[in-house]
């Protein structure tokens, strides 16, 4: 199976950090996961450093995606990944988060990243990387079709194209009727 972890070629990913959790559950994990690191966009220097030490940790296991790719190939990436570890602090990655929910990944955020507490009060069912810490075999665990539904139920609450429409209607009538 793939992990997918962060997004960017930018220390707010907290690889490193992200790289020593799985190194040190890989008793548990398995050391057979495949890490995805998307490094097409960020710091030069960064993504230097990350490419370096992903390979020194992972090996051929590391799997970096230094260049852009078209969005087709870039969710059918994706789709071989069961797992994402998104580690940022702060709002980050939302468009990988909502893809990986919906295609069923099981998801790690940080539990003071906003985009975790907006999906977790809305239901979503999803982790903080304190979770992942005290429970390592949920790297391990894919969500159960029912999750999945759930989570696919919620992305739509807030992403699906009738429920944009009606916030774009909402926010026009809101403008409209200030001037009113």
């Amino acid at each position: 199976y793939a992990i997918l972890l962060g997004n960017s070629a930018s220390f707010t990913n907290n690889h490193l950090e992200a790289f020593e959790l799985i190194q040190r559950n890989e008793d548990v994990i398995g050391p057979h996961s495949k890490i995805v690191a998307p490094l097409s966009y960020g710091d030069k220097c960064y993504k230097k450093a990350i490419l370096q030490q992903g390979t020194l940790r992972f090996g051929d296991r590391f799997n970096p995606v230094v260049d852009f790719m078209t969005i087709d190939d870039y969710v059918a990436l994706l789709k071989q990944c069961s797992f994402a570890i998104m580690n940022h602090k702060r709002q980050q990655a939302v468009g990988n988060i909502v893809i990986m929910l919906y295609l069923g990944a099981r998801v790690f955020l940080r539990e003071e990243n906003p985009t975790y507490q907006m999906l977790k009060n809305d239901g979503a069912i999803l982790h903080t990387i304190t979770e992942l810490e005290q429970q390592p075999g949920l790297l391990k665990t894919p969500l159960t079709e029912d999750e999945i539904r759930k989570n696919i139920e919620i992305l739509f609450k807030h992403w699906s194209k009738k429920s944009v429409d009606l916030k774009t209607k909402n926010l026009v009538e809101f403008h409209l009727g200030a001037q009113g």
